[in-house]
């Protein structure tokens, strides 16, 4: 489960610091030309991180 938590937790600190690399990976391919990500998605995407991280810790440590 460690395995997990770090994985987790990689994918939580990705998304809470870069949330426009997110954007990149997930949502770009979408859309032609310049589109850019709103306030709300970089929003919401560094929420996610942030209960990632959170998730990722507490399954390291085995709490979950």
């Amino acid at each position: 489960m460690r395995i997990v938590g770090i994985i987790l937790l990689l994918i939580g600190i990705f998304s809470l610091l870069l949330p426009e690399g997110a954007y990149i990976l997930h949502e770009s391919w979408k859309h032609d030309g310049d589109a850019e990500p709103s306030k709300l998605y970089l929003f919401l995407t560094r929420c996610g991180g942030a209960v990632l991280c959170v998730l990722g810790i507490l399954t390291i440590f085995g709490i979950l």
